[in-house]
């Protein structure tokens, strides 16, 4: 088998040899590659089973190395409400989700209805997420053990988080065949076992005996998303401000902004970097939250930074907690406010957290841990004598918890927003913010949004981040606020000015303006990879045409011709005596999870050195940069591609995706796909045509016309138009109401799209 469905080891049929001198290479299919990646078995769409609530189980204490904790507050459970999780229990899920709209919420999204409304869309998509993770529950399988009480369990898939596991997680387990559940508790997670912990009363009668297991959500972040939503403090200011919330407010004059000694050196040449920081440090308290747009490689961590150290300078009594999705955000703020030293900022983790990451062990005398060296909560008046707390979003309910009385902090930063769902940018603002607390959101909205597993919780408005919602208020209108509620970043720092351009264009308005230190953002134009193209242009398309399969055990697609010809890239790349690069300077983004193992095992079978080099899916790279960044878009069946567009997955339909996607690299971006399945997109159309039109193009090709935006030809039209409708109407998920359009049901659909989604969404946030 080759891209084009030929033997194996010969051409695929669409490339001109002559378009290069390594053209005839790259089209290939090597039998080995084949042979090593090949399908394990035929992929069997599951049949729909209702889901089980949780039986009853013998309970098993905590792990003992977790330090014990004095809570203040108590954390309610917040169970799923039966009804509701009745109603989401069935195949069909139009009716389920009409069923909702009916029964479960509000007819109107206001300050009243506020926390039923979030409320409600966090049950369904804790469900969701339950549903999901049932997925991987085990039968019939061997446990051994240890010594009393501890267990050693082999899951398959461990290392690709499939399941996810941390210390502390719950799995119910039961001797097979029998009906007695027992707690048992993950006190250390290896390569593909976890070491388990079992209560007294739980024997085998000889280690390897067979058990069911049921893994089980943690629900201590929904508990905690739930506190927050629900409590009955809804600030109109925060959540529905209006222009009467901007009478106090200003735009920085150029003698506020020469009023500040800026620390870091950077910014004194970016006026809307200092536009940033004047307008966050002069606010009164009570403001509105200030949005800080930072599209890619504008340096929206640094002013985010230099904003919070210009206010502790300025203020002796601001106290400022700083929150972030993720652990690894979290972790680069901390990171970058080091200089305060340890008396004065404390890096605050969720006690679960394993500690393995560089960056971890940088930041331990700003963490505290206890003795088995795990993370452990300081006692409250410990705490408070920190004038910054850096943490992530859903940590961010343990001050709170620890009795940390609301506007304790009188500013509160949240970096990464866009990322953020609306419920987790809740636990810092209602949770932490009092009356007189400044909020300060930074993000970007044109990039990926939350995280959402539930197709209903998405429909019914969960996928918008709360920076989106109120980015979209009259009052963040960027023309009449630039510079009093809103700021645009516009220096982009980070790529080649013809890698930017695109999304600069289609995303940005045209106003990034780049600013790259040539020595990087210019260096791979000697690269063999440009060979036969255009030297100047460091874009490659390779077009090919593969085979979008899945696999037994996974719904993920993989393409084999595409992993193989991105390893062959690699391989050159590293191998280039021209331009010299180590596997450290390269990533590989596929939004598949299936395509990112298939391109990994291929990876590890190099004979070339691959330490460092990190292949991922989307979400995965959202932050990060690399030189040089492959896509593999792994789609080379049109009716497989617009399934991806009524799940959200992949690239083709999901513009934030595909803007990520292309944005990560700093020198040289090479996109392998087939163009008959991308051109279905008017945003990859678009930028096909930006690539071709500059040379970049190899490989598989298109007619000139099919890329051609300014074909005036009427038949042309019409079709393009057919395609722009078709699509919207398939993200729009309006199936109902559509106007007489029969929408296809591709690749058998059935009606409910995230059986088919789970395993290319990570599992959670981390925290």
């Amino acid at each position: 088998m080759t891209c084009a469905g030929r033997s194996a080891s010969s051409s695929c049929g669409v490339c001109s040899p002559s378009s290069g001198p390594l053209q005839t290479t790259r089209c290939r299919l090597p039998a080995a590659d084949y042979a090593l990646l090949k399908a394990k078995g035929p992929y069997k769409r599951p049949i729909f089973v209702p889901h089980e609530p949780d039986p009853k189980a013998i309970p098993t204490a905590h792990p003992p190395t977790w330090s014990k904790v004095r809570w203040a507050v108590k954390l309610p459970e917040f169970p799923v409400p039966e009804r509701l999780a009745k109603a989401l229990n069935v195949v069909d899920r139009q009716r389920s989700e009409a069923q909702i709209r009916a029964q479960f919420l509000p007819g109107d999204f206001n300050a009243e209805t506020y926390s039923s409304f979030l409320s409600t869309l966090l049950h369904i998509e804790e469900y969701q997420q339950s549903v999901n993770l049932a997925r991987y529950n085990l039968s019939s399988v061997p446990l051994h053990q240890e010594r009393t009480g501890r267990y050693r369990l082999y899951i398959r898939g461990l290392t690709e988080g499939k399941p996810s596991l941390l210390v502390g997680d719950k799995l119910l387990v039961c001797k097979y065949a029998e009906q007695i559940w027992h707690e048992a508790i993950v006190h250390e997670v290896r390569f593909q076992e976890v070491i388990l912990y079992i209560n007294s009363t739980f024997k085998l009668r000889s280690s390897g005996d067979l058990i069911d297991v049921r893994f089980q959500l943690n629900r201590m972040p929904w508990r905690r998303r739930q506190q927050a939503v629900t409590l009955n403090v809804n600030q109109p200011r925060f959540l529905f401000p209006t222009a009467q919330d901007t009478s106090t407010l200003h735009r920085p004059t150029a003698a506020d902004i020469d009023a500040f000694d800026f620390g870091d050196e950077s910014l004194i040449d970016n006026q809307e970097q200092k536009t940033i920081v004047a307008a966050i440090a002069n606010a009164p308290p009570a403001s509105v939250p200030f949005v800080v747009f930072g599209p890619p490689g504008t340096g929206k961590t640094v002013t985010l930074v230099e904003a919070a150290l210009q206010i502790l300078w300025n203020d002796p009594t601001a106290r400022l907690l700083m929150c972030a999705p993720t652990n690894d955000a979290a972790d680069l703020l901390a990171f970058k406010m080091m200089d305060l030293g340890p008396s004065h900022l404390f890096r605050l983790n969720a006690i679960w957290r394993p500690i393995k990451s560089t960056l971890q062990v940088i930041l331990k005398e700003f963490c505290l841990i206890n003795g088995n060296r795990v993370y452990a909560i300081p006692e409250v008046e410990a705490l408070k004598k920190f004038r910054v707390i850096v943490t992530t979003c859903v940590s961010a309910a343990v001050p709170y918890s620890l009795g940390i009385s609301r506007g304790w902090f009188t500013h509160v930063f949240l970096d990464e927003a866009g990322q953020c769902s609306e419920p987790d940018s809740m636990i810092p603002l209602k949770l932490i913010a009092g009356p007189e607390t400044n909020v300060v959101l930074a993000g970007d909205i044109k990039q990926l949004g939350p995280v959402i597993h539930s197709s209903i919780g998405r429909d019914l408005g969960l996928r918008s981040s709360y920076m989106e919602r109120l980015s979209s208020r009259p009052i963040y209108d960027l023309e009449t606020y630039r510079g009093i509620t809103i700021m645009k970043l516009i220096k982009h720092f980070r790529s080649h000015p013809a890698i930017i351009s695109y999304s600069n264009r289609r995303f940005y308005a045209n106003e990034l303006l780049p600013c790259g230190d040539p020595a990087i953002t210019h260096s791979m134009l000697r690269s063999v990879v440009l060979d036969g193209l255009n030297p100047e242009f460091p874009i490659v398309f390779h077009g090919i045409a593969g085979r979008d399969e899945q696999e037994e055990g996974s719904p993920s697609y993989f393409n084999i011709a595409e992993a193989s010809l991105v390893a062959q890239y690699c391989d050159e790349l590293i191998s280039d005596r021209k331009v010299p690069i180590t596997a450290k300077d390269i990533g590989v983004i596929s939004p598949y999870t299936a395509q990112c193992r298939k391109i990994r095992a291929l990876l590890d079978r190099s004979s070339v050195r691959m330490e460092g080099l990190k292949v991922g899916t989307t979400e995965e790279f959202q932050g990060q940069e690399r030189r040089v960044i492959i896509l593999s878009t792994a789609r080379s069946n049109p009716a497989h591609a617009i399934g991806d567009m009524h799940r959200r997955l992949g690239f083709v339909g999901d513009a934030q995706r595909f803007n990520v996607a292309i944005t990560r690299a700093r020198a040289l971006l090479i996109v392998v796909g087939d163009p008959g399945v991308l051109t279905l997109d008017p945003v990859w159309k678009e930028f096909l045509a930006y690539v071709q039109s500059n040379g970049g193009w190899r490989g598989k090709g298109l007619h000139r016309n099919n890329l051609n935006s300014d074909d005036e030809d009427t038949a042309q039209d019409a079709v393009r138009q057919e395609t722009k409708e078709l699509i919207e109407r398939i993200q729009s998920l309006n199936f109902g109401n559509a106007n007489g359009w029969a929408v296809p049901n591709p690749d058998n659909l059935g009606p409910e799209p995230d059986e088919e989604a789970y395993d290319d969404r990570p599992m959670t946030m981390d925290d």
